[in-house]
C-alpha cells in the first residue's frame, strides 16, 4: 500500500456522494479543505500561481528558482528552450538544467516565451531591478496562465493534475539583461519537489487521481479504483448522471478491490467519490476514483492498515453490525 499524504489539492466545490448502510461521507467542503489544511498549511490558496518549487508554503519559496541558479546561469537548455520543449533538472539549484525527450520523464513542458522587453516603461528596462518573488508570481498569472491555454488550444482543467509554471531569469540572470520568461506547464506536489511527467501534456488525461491502494490525509481514506467515465458520455455527464453511474460502478469495484460484496459494510466502513466539473471535463479530465473510508459528519477517522485486511478505526477494531436480514443486498 502506497502512502501520499502531499499531493491532494484543493478544487473547486463540486458535490460529493457517499454509499454506506451506516454513515455518510463528510460534505465536500468539509473534505477538500482538510485536503487544503494538511498540504499546504496556511498558503492562501487565492492570489499567487504555485511556480517552479511546486507550492511550498514558505513566503521565500513562492518564486521561480533561487536567486541567479536559473535562467541565464542555467546554460544553453534556458536560453534556447521553445514551445513544445520538455525540461528536467536534478540539482536543487537547477545547474543541471537541460532538454530532454518528453517521451521521457521530465518536470517541465515550456508552453510560451515572453520576452519583457518588448513591454514599455522602466518595470522591465536595463538599469530596473529584480521584480521580486511576488511580482513573478504576478507575471506568471498574467502571461503564462492565458499563453498555457493557448498552447493546449484551450484544454486545460482548472482543477486537474497539472499547472501553469514560469521559470524565470533569478537575480544573476536578470542582473545579466536576461528578460525571458519561459511559461510552461508542470505536475506540482505540494510538498516543494515536482511530479514527474512523462508524454506531452495534450497527450493526457489530466484528472487528478491516485493509484488504487493509495492512502490519504494520513491514514483517512484508501482509493479502491479508477472509473473513466470517458468510454462512456460523449458529452459532459450531469452531477446526477455522474452519481447514479458512480454508484454501482464503485460497488461493484469496491467489492472486488475488498474481495466480497460484504467486507465494507463489516468494516464499518464507506464508499464515496467526487465528480467532474463541465470545465474539468472540457479540459480533457474523465477520471474519478472510488474512494474508502470512516466518513461521518464532520471529519474522517484515521483508519490504521488497508481497508483490504486488519484495520483499526480510531485505534479500535471495527464491530460488524448484525447480518442483513434474508434477501437484503448489502447496497
Amino acid at each position: 500500500m502506497s502512502h501520499d499524504v502531499g499531493e491532494a489539492q484543493a478544487r473547486r466545490s463540486s458535490a460529493r456522494r457517499s454509499r454506506s448502510g451506516l454513515r455518510r461521507a463528510p460534505s465536500p467542503t468539509t473534505l477538500r479543505w482538510a485536503l487544503a489544511a494538511v498540504a499546504i498549511g496556511a498558503v492562501v490558496a487565492a492570489g499567487i500561481t504555485f511556480l517552479l518549487t511546486g507550492g511550498a508554503p514558505e513566503r521565500d519559496k513562492l518564486q521561480t528558482g533561487r536567486d541567479g541558479a536559473n535562467g541565464a546561469m542555467a546554460g544553453a537548455a534556458f536560453g534556447t528552450a521553445q514551445p513544445g520543449d520538455c525540461l528536467s533538472w536534478t540539482e536543487s539549484d537547477y545547474s543541471d538544467l537541460s532538454k530532454v525527450d518528453c517521451g521521457k520523464a521530465h518536470l517541465f513542458e515550456v508552453a510560451a516565451n515572453i520576452d519583457l522587453n518588448n513591454y514599455p516603461g522602466t518595470e522591465f528596462g536595463s538599469d530596473a531591478a529584480y521584480p521580486g518573488e511576488i511580482r513573478m508570481g504576478e507575471l506568471n498569472l498574467e502571461h503564462c496562465l492565458p499563453a498555457a491555454q493557448r498552447y493546449l488550444n484551450g484544454h486545460l482543467d482548472p482543477h486537474g493534475k497539472f499547472r501553469v509554471g514560469m521559470i524565470n531569469p533569478g537575480k544573476a540572470g536578470w542582473s545579466a539583461g536576461e528578460r525571458t520568461l519561459r511559461c510552461g506547464i508542470q505536475a506540482s506536489g505540494v510538498s516543494g519537489h515536482q511530479r514527474p511527467i512523462t508524454g506531452t501534456v495534450a497527450s493526457q488525461d489530466q484528472s487528478n487521481i491516485f493509484e488504487p491502494g493509495t492512502c490519504k490525509l494520513p491514514h483517512a481514506f484508501e482509493v479502491a479504483s479508477t472509473v473513466d467515465l470517458g468510454r462512456y458520455f460523449s458529452v459532459p455527464p450531469t452531477a446526477e448522471e455522474q452519481d447514479k453511474f458512480m454508484t454501482g460502478a464503485c460497488d461493484r469495484d469496491v467489492a472486488k478491490y475488498l474481495g466480497s460484496p460484504g467486507a465494507l459494510r463489516n468494516k464499518t466502513l464507506t464508499t464515496f467519490w467526487d465528480q467532474i466539473d463541465p470545465d474539468s471535463w472540457l479540459g480533457g479530465s474523465h477520471l474519478l476514483n472510488c474512494w474508502i473510508g470512516k466518513g461521518g459528519d464532520q471529519a474522517y477517522a484515521p483508519i490504521e492498515g488497508s481497508a483490504k485486511g486488519d484495520i483499526l478505526i480510531n485505534g479500535k477494531r471495527p464491530v460488524p453490525p448484525p447480518p442483513l436480514p434474508a434477501g437484503r443486498n448489502y447496497n
